[in-house]
């Protein structure tokens, strides 16, 4: 698959495999990372995205706003594997801490 978001060839959808486990928690991304996410945005989709909800009346009518909060999930299981995130300290046993110091 070709990674040039212009050509358009790296958009698409399938249905998720896995399931999203908890700990969740609601976040917002940084303001470097919504910029990016906006610019693919834009970039990928024939629309217009926007950042700021103050600007909502200086866009298009067919414009769509980005918020930027996000639900966070500690692990995600995909077929039998449960993979953690550094969001989830669960994952980190004692004798483990001990190996990094």
């Amino acid at each position: 698959m070709s990674k040039n978001v212009k050509e358009k060839a790296g958009i698409g959808s399938e249905p998720f495999p896995g399931a999203l486990l908890k700990p969740k928690k609601e976040a917002n991304l940084p303001q470097d990372i919504l910029k990016l996410l906006i610019e693919y945005y834009n970039s990928a989709y024939d629309n217009y995205f926007f950042i700021s909800l103050s600007d909502i009346h200086n866009t298009l009518p067919e414009a769509i706003g980005v918020l930027p909060k996000v639900t966070k999930f500690g692990r995600l299981r995909i077929g039998v594997e449960v993979i953690g995130s550094t969001f989830s300290a669960r994952h980190i046993r004692s004798d483990d801490l001990l190996w990094e110091k």
